[in-house]
C-alpha cells in the first residue's frame, strides 16, 4: 500500500499512513513495567495510606474525619505540578494498574469526580484539562491507575484551534467504529497520529454526568481491546471539554521523530481501517 495523506476535519493537521514504516528496524513497541514488590508495598494511592498523599479535596463517597479509608475515588493535589493547580484523581483504593481493570461502579464515581473538579475549575475561571498517562513511556510516574485535572487559566491550543462543529464528522465513518452504546461512539480516528488512536464522544453534545460516565466505560473497553491486540502499551488519553466534548486515546506506539515534530506532519503505519477492524474483533 502506498503512502496516503489524510487530513483531521477537526484539526486540520496532516497525517501519512505508511503501512511500510512498520517494517523499518528498530521499530519495537514499548510495554508497561511489570508490577514489582516494592511498588505493592510502597504505593501511596491504596488504601490505608491516606496519609501519604497531600490533603484530599474530594472523596467519593464522603466521610468524615477526610483523608482517611472507605472512600472509592479520591482527588488530592499534584505533589510536583507543573502548573498552577494540579491534581490527581485516584482511581480505586484497591492497587488497580490499568484503567481497563475498573469496574462499572468505579468508572462512574471517577466520571463524578472529573465532572466534580472540572466544575470547580471553570467556577474559578479555569480550564480544565482532564487526562490519563498510563505507563512510564507515557508520563506516568505512578502505576497505581490515576488521572489528572490541570487547572489551565484559558482554554490551551489544542482546544481553541479545535473545530468543535467537526466531531460529528469523526464519529461518521461507519466503518471506523469500534463501539457504540447508549448514544456515545468509540471509534479509529481517521486521521490518527498513533496506531489505533481513537476518539470517544457522544453523536449528540451532552452535559449530563451520565454521559461522561458511559464514555468512561467505553474509553475502558477499548483499553482492554488494545491490550487483546497489542499487549500492555503506554497510552495517554485527555477530555477536551467545550461544546461537543470528547475523549481522545493515543497508544505510544510509535516515536516522534524529525518529521513530526519538526514539519507537523506525523507518520502512522497502521490505516485507522484496520485499527479499527482489529480492534471490533479483540475480545476486550
Amino acid at each position: 500500500m502506498a503512502p496516503e495523506l489524510r487530513e483531521d476535519p477537526l484539526t486540520g493537521r496532516q497525517v501519512v499512513f505508511a503501512p511500510a514504516r512498520a517494517r523499518r528496524p528498530g521499530a519495537g513497541v514499548a510495554r508497561v513495567e511489570a508490577a514489582t514488590p516494592d511498588e505493592l508495598e510502597t504505593c501511596p494511592f491504596c488504601a490505608g495510606r491516606e496519609d501519604r498523599t497531600p490533603p484530599e479535596t474530594l472523596a467519593l463517597p464522603h466521610r468524615d474525619p477526610p483523608d482517611t479509608p472507605g472512600w472509592g475515588v479520591r482527588v488530592v493535589p499534584n505533589l510536583y505540578p507543573a502548573f498552577e493547580r494540579q491534581e490527581v484523581v485516584v482511581h480505586s483504593p484497591r492497587h488497580v494498574r490499568s484503567f481497563g481493570e475498573l469496574d462499572s461502579g468505579e468508572l462512574a464515581l471517577v466520571a463524578e469526580a472529573w465532572r466534580l473538579r472540572s466544575a470547580a475549575a471553570r467556577d474559578a475561571g479555569s480550564y480544565p484539562h482532564v487526562l490519563v498517562n498510563e505507563g512510564r513511556q507515557a508520563g506516568a510516574s505512578l502505576a497505581h491507575s490515576h488521572s489528572q485535572v490541570v487547572w489551565m487559566r484559558e482554554p490551551p491550543p489544542a482546544v481553541a484551534l479545535e473545530r468543535q462543529e467537526r466531531v460529528a464528522d469523526l464519529l461518521a465513518c461507519d466503518d471506523l467504529v469500534v463501539l457504540a452504546r447508549g448514544g456515545i461512539v468509540a471509534t479509529a480516528h481517521v486521521a490518527g497520529r498513533t496506531p489505533y488512536e481513537s476518539v470517544v464522544a457522544p453523536r449528540v453534545p451532552s452535559r449530563d454526568g451520565t454521559s461522561l460516565a458511559a464514555a468512561l466505560e467505553l474509553l475502558a473497553e477499548l483499553v482492554r481491546r488494545l491490550y487483546a491486540v497489542e499487549g500492555a502499551v503506554p497510552w495517554n488519553a485527555w477530555l477536551h471539554d467545550g461544546p461537543h466534548w470528547h475523549i481522545e486515546l493515543v497508544p505510544r506506539l510509535t516515536v516522534l521523530a524529525g518529521v513530526e515534530l519538526g514539519a507537523g506532519v506525523y507518520v502512522n503505519p497502521l490505516p485507522p481501517e484496520t485499527a479499527a477492524a482489529a480492534l471490533r474483533d479483540a475480545t476486550g
